[in-house]
């Protein structure tokens, strides 16, 4: 039995992880293609540092961090492959602040439990990262890491700024970010008044007209109390593209029976050889409302 405890939270997405998660490198999952394809171009920095409090080893095992999220590989030895797991808390920081939110996702394997902690929070190219367990197996202790940190600046940032309407539906995306772990795109959805959405998500596309993986989808509703109008706006996040691919995406809506009904009518045709490649500028940390003095910084 595993609980796990941190300073973001952890979504539906990723939440749908935590019963099996297979190893890439060290604790990599390869059901993530974009963390699989950086593993596999070399892009994954080993950290392999360990401490020990209470007599209980924890190993930052690797890092990866480009233009669109930082993982955080970590393992902790078991004497028994069936031990109860118990509580494990983290906290994670950015040069001292807390990021915006943080997921945690973990699994026993080889007599081991091996972990990953992910934020796709916007961060500076260049940071001290710090660490911090205070509750392993239900045993208090610190296990306090401190590990410099550096971008994989291999990136291509696009203002894609385009619009499709229909029906009352109004589908925006304003940017897209390629990077070697996946291709995250900032969108909004409004949506019209007689239409209440209980969960809106996306499907992408290529130009074979294959799906590309689905690896995150953080969107939040806002809702207009005079329009009746709702507003879904937040970050999608998918296996990588490449810049000469044709890609189409679709929003859709969760069904009744949790399927997937695509708006086809709001289908966006994007070449992104036909934009214009720009200098992606990210040098403030996007931190937790929790510090309301930083609540408000936000660069993209």
């Amino acid at each position: 039995m595993l609980a796990i405890m941190g300073s973001g939270f952890i979504s539906p997405a990723m939440a749908n992880m935590l019963t099996h998660i297979p190893i890439i490198g060290s604790v990599f999952v390869h059901e993530d293609v974009g963390l699989k394809e950086a593993l596999e171009k070399g892009l994954v920095f080993p950290v392999n540092q360990t401490l020990v409090d209470k007599d209980i080893p924890i190993t930052i095992t690797n890092v990866y961090f480009d233009q669109s999220r930082l993982v955080i590989g970590y393992e902790i030895p078991l004497d028994d492959e069936g031990a109860e797991v118990g509580i494990l808390n983290y906290n994670i920081t950015i040069n001292g602040l807390t990021p915006l939110s943080s997921q945690s996702t973990g699994a026993v394997e080889d007599n081991k439990f091996k972990g990953l902690i992910q934020t796709s929070s916007t961060l500076p190219d260049s940071f001290t990262l710090q660490v911090s367990f205070n509750k392993v197996f239900n045993t208090m202790g610190n296990w306090d890491f401190t590990i410099p940190v550096f971008v994989n600046d291999d990136y291509e940032y696009y203002l894609v700024h385009s619009t499709i309407e229909d029906e009352g539906y109004e589908f925006h995306m304003e940017e897209m970010i390629l990077t070697p772990s996946g291709t995250k795109m900032y969108v909004n959805v409004h949506t019209p008044f007689d239409r209440k959405e209980e969960e809106l998500s996306f499907s992408i596309y290529g130009e074979n007209g294959k799906k590309i993986e689905l690896i995150e989808s953080k969107l939040q509703k806002e809702s207009d109390r005079k329009s009746g109008e709702e507003t879904w706006s937040g970050t999608v996040f998918f296996a990588p593209v490449k810049k000469d691919d044709k890609i189409t995406i679709v929003p859709g809506y969760l069904s009744a029976n949790n399927k997937l009904v695509e708006l086809n009518s709001l289908s966006m045709n994007i070449d992104i050889a036909e934009l214009e490649n720009e200098v992606l500028n990210r040098n403030i940390l996007e931190t937790s409302p929790r510090y309301p003095r930083f609540a408000n910084i936000y660069d993209r």
